[in-house]
């Protein structure tokens, strides 16, 4: 499965590398996260870098929600607009391979702006600033974690549709709904709930601010990946009843 998800994943990294899309989608969001950011860059001046780290990574997360969709909605859909699905689905690669070949390639593109944002506090270097490695690298895995599941949300978009922008706000409003719906069931619940305790650990905001600071919580990237995996397991049922239409 590995070797075959690995074609396609290449196959779909070429198509990402030579449309012009792909880098003005990741260079615009990374130059508008970057000049958000700046107004507090200075306070690397101090020394301590923390904070710019968690500022940084806060509105990555923002960023997220709009870029994932902008690079996932495409995967699947395109396919069946295109008239190269049925081939696809009649080669000697199963629906899981597709599926798992063409996230890999969304989110290694994904993967590229967030090592970026994570390797940001590297400019406090020139004002005397004291970058935290194991805090960047905390970053970067929250970084990576949270738009797994961005990603996988748009690849279960891009499968229930031919028309990609219909599966871009599709996209959109499963990383709405991922992101938001845990704070705005909390707001109803008493602290003592367990569903609330629960809820607490599902909230994508609460687990970026802890990968922020350079906690690495085995529960949060349990539940990425596991949240991954589901909808990524959605994704290729999906493509399974669309083989016998």
């Amino acid at each position: 499965m590995i070797g075959r998800s690995g074609i396609i994943a290449r196959r779909e990294l070429l198509a990402f590398a030579v449309t012009p899309v792909t880098w003005i989608t990741l260079g615009s969001a990374l130059a508008l996260s970057a000049w958000l950011a700046s107004g507090n860059a200075l306070v690397a001046s101090s020394g301590d870098l923390s904070g710019f780290t968690m500022l940084s990574c806060g509105i990555w997360l923002g960023m997220q929600m709009y870029l994932a969709p902008m690079l996932s909605m495409r995967l699947l859909s395109e396919e069946r607009r295109s008239g190269t699905f049925e081939a696809l689905v009649t080669a000697p690669v199963s629906d899981a391979e597709v599926v798992v070949g063409k996230f890999v390639a969304a989110w290694c593109v994904h993967a590229l702006g967030a090592t970026v944002v994570a390797l940001w506090p590297l400019i406090g270097l020139a004002a005397d600033g004291r970058p935290d490695a194991g805090q960047m690298f905390s970053a970067w895995l929250g970084l990576v974690g949270t738009s797994s599941i961005f990603l996988a949300a748009g690849t279960f978009a891009s499968s229930l549709t031919s028309s990609q922008m219909l599966a871009g706000f599709l996209a959109m409003a499963f990383c709405l709904l991922l992101r938001f719906l845990p704070s705005v069931v909390l707001q109803t619940l008493s602290e003592d709930h367990l569903l609330a305790r629960a809820l607490t650990k599902a909230s994508l905001e609460s687990q970026m601010r802890d990968a922020a600071r350079g906690i690495l919580d085995a529960v949060n990237i349990a539940y990425q990946l596991s949240v991954t995996a589901a909808l990524l397991l959605f994704a290729t049922r999906t493509l399974e009843s669309r083989r016998w239409q």
